[in-house]
């Protein structure tokens, strides 16, 4: 036939090769203008600045709602104020905003493709676990002591509530320090924090084991020993996390900031 040879089968072969050729030319076009509008959507270095400053401003506020819950939740413990529930509920929804918020910007900070600092990392790593473990935390905390005030119970405090109140301003020192070194204070030793770290989780099991003695003599109820129980597991659990950051920061900046360095 008609295909035997001759100009056919070069016409054909033509078409065949002109097809491959547009469709890798539109692909590679395509190619082009996706890299093109990412580019595009890079924050200009000033930008980037601004929104690395409104994030470290951010976490910095949602870590001091943190310790206004923590810190109303001491004085409802130690019998210092007749209607903190009140306070601390409002304070919760303060974190909450502050907590949406820092999302906000992290998922802002991954669409304009902006990972170039350690300040994302540090970004990242409260997203992740920081405020999910800490929502959690303090919601439970929130829920048990509006159950306790609805009880209208009371706490042994010789026994119990003095050396809580103790641990909570040992474990206050450090997430000030926290604090200070996110902030930017260089001068503060990573070593010093990671032994502040280490004694206070140590005196935080202790606690926890004297707890369940208490616990164990009846000098408290069920309800009593659950709440206070998860007080200190939230500030072990919180003191983990804060120790875990800073290293991840550090690590961070050491490694001049690279985005890898500041998430392994």
């Amino acid at each position: 036939g008609i295909f035997y040879g001759g100009p056919w089968v070069a016409i054909v072969l033509g078409l065949i090769a002109l097809a491959f050729f547009v469709n890798s030319n539109l692909r590679f076009n395509k190619k082009e203008k996706e890299t093109a509008r990412l580019r595009a959507q890079e924050l200009k270095p000033e930008k980037q600045e601004r929104l690395f400053e409104v994030l470290r401003e951010d976490i910095v506020s949602m870590l001091s709602y943190e310790r206004a819950i923590i810190h109303q939740s001491m004085r409802y413990l130690n019998h210092e104020n007749s209607a903190p529930v009140k306070k601390v509920e409002k304070d919760w929804k303060k974190f909450e905003a502050a907590a949406a918020k820092l999302k906000k910007i992290v998922y802002k900070v991954v669409l304009k493709k902006s990972a170039h600092s350690h300040e994302y990392g540090v970004a990242l790593l409260f997203n992740q676990h920081h405020i999910e473990d800490l929502r959690m935390s303090l919601k439970t905390m929130v829920s048990l002591m509006v159950e306790h005030e609805k009880n209208h119970q009371t706490l042994p405090e010789r026994d119990f509530v003095k050396p809580v109140v103790a641990l909570k301003k040992e474990y206050d020192g450090f997430a000030e320090r926290v604090i200070d070194k996110l902030a930017g204070d260089q001068l503060l030793n990573i070593d010093d924090l990671l032994h502040q770290k280490r004694e206070l989780q140590d005196h935080l099991q202790a606690t926890l084991n004297s707890l369940m003695v208490i616990a164990s003599q009846k000098k408290i109820t069920h309800k009593q020993a659950i709440m206070l129980s998860e007080f200190v597991l939230l500030l072990k659990n919180l003191v983990a996390i804060k120790a875990r950051v800073i290293q991840n920061y550090q690590r961070g900046k050491d490694a001049e900031g690279t985005i890898l360095d500041a998430l392994v």
